[in-house]
């Protein structure tokens, strides 16, 4: 809890309240507030806050309490911008959809992996494991009769993560396991707080520190379609407000955005022929795919030497990429999150919730769809609400 962490790193500092609150520059009487939990610091004193008592903000920030706070994250903000009344629905009236089964993911599965992989000296056989138990745990909830296809994407999964691992470690290993690299964290939980009972949270999925260089954010992006991912780094709305508040938690500057692009397909096996040979046809496939089913079939890989090296040179599977934001474009990021935030505050405090007039977005994606339009009518919406939803305090 906030107040336990200030109070121990403050007597391990050895230092008296007074001593914290002339630091600070504000009264003994508040850092005793803080301390027995009957007041939060506001915003403006976290960050001297961790300087005197040598903590880092992240670690400070990280025992905020939610009760009584706003909790926003980057999909509600979204959610906020997209439709107003979607929004007051969700979060708001904390109305969400019944639920439907749904499959389990192989995103899921690998992010679990890599988690595990980071957090456990890049454990290999661990974090196939992991990702095996991850996509099994998922099946138990799963109410229909599990199929083939199903069961297939368990080893298609484990065999992601075993040809990322090979990929990672050719390509990056050393950039990583440099003597003075250190994991600084791995799904790591932020919290910082934007406004008077409103804070900003998500998930960093790795950060890394590089010598000479400073921090780096790795985001894990798993997709089907890797060619699309790397479009539109710059407008990547999330990954910047990430940015913008990695730069405030922690105490070394953060360089950029590493994208781990990592696509849930699997490569193409190479044709037999009746000849005993391999098809030359262009396939989807990576080089140990091509070079396994050769040695599998007793041909020899020097007869496949062009099609071998060009495999070599690219990898339709995984992409690394790497992004980097000026400061220029950082103080704007910061600015563009805290008009996002008062918005929501006036909205709040006026209930100035309206609905999106994109009738797209409505038709293909919206769950709240005919609530929405049954109460612009004015209707009863009490049995549609009974009916279809549920109030976020009742699952269990």
């Amino acid at each position: 809890m906030l107040r336990t962490l200030i109070r121990e790193a403050r007597l391990e500092k050895g230092l008296s309240q007074r001593q914290v609150a002339e630091q600070l520059g504000v009264s003994r009487t508040l850092i005793a507030l803080w301390e027995s939990g009957r007041l939060e610091p506001q915003m403006k004193y976290y960050k001297r806050l961790s300087e005197a008592l040598g903590l880092s903000l992240s670690d400070l920030t990280e025992e905020i309490e939610e009760d009584n706070t706003l909790m926003v994250s980057y999909s509600m903000l979204s959610t906020f911008k997209r439709c107003r009344n979607k929004f007051k629905y969700r979060y708001i009236d904390k109305l969400e959809p019944k639920e439907k089964p749904i499959a389990p993911s192989k995103g899921s599965a690998i992010h679990a992996g890599l988690e595990h992989y980071f957090s456990n000296n890049y454990d290999k056989m661990g974090a196939i494991k992991i990702a095996e138990e991850k996509f099994k745990a998922a099946l138990e909830d799963y109410p229909f009769p599990i199929e083939d296809e199903i069961l297939n994407e368990i080893e298609e999964t484990k065999n992601i993560i075993s040809r990322w691992i090979t990929y990672f470690e050719r390509e990056m290993g050393g950039y990583f396991r440099s003597p003075d690299e250190k994991v600084v964290a791995v799904e790591k939980h932020f919290k910082y707080p934007l406004a008077k009972d409103i804070v900003f949270h998500g998930y960093f999925d790795l950060v890394i520190n590089v010598p000479n260089e400073g921090l780096w954010i790795i985001d894990h992006k798993t997709t089907k379609h890797l060619d699309n991912l790397f479009d539109n780094l710059d407008l990547d709305e999330q990954m910047d407000y990430y940015l913008w508040v990695a730069n405030k938690l922690f105490r070394k500057p953060v360089v950029g955005i590493i994208y781990n692009g990592i696509s849930t397909k699997v490569p193409s096996k190479p044709k037999i022929l009746k000849n005993g040979g391999i098809s030359k046809a262009k396939i989807v496939t990576d080089y140990q795919t091509y070079y396994n089913t050769l040695v599998e079939n007793g041909l020899n890989p020097k007869d496949y030497k062009e099609i071998l090296d060009n495999l070599k040179q690219i990898n339709p599977f995984f992409k690394v990429e790497m992004s980097f934001r000026t400061e220029t474009e950082i103080e704007n990021i910061g600015r563009d999150l805290a008009a996002s935030i008062k918005e929501i505050i006036l909205a709040k405090e006026h209930n100035l919730f309206t609905r999106t007039r994109s009738t797209g977005r409505c038709i293909w994606d919206c769950a709240y769809k005919n609530l929405c339009i049954a109460e612009y009518k004015g209707e009863d919406v009490t049995d549609l609400i009974n009916e279809f939803f549920i109030k976020k305090e009742e699952k269990k």
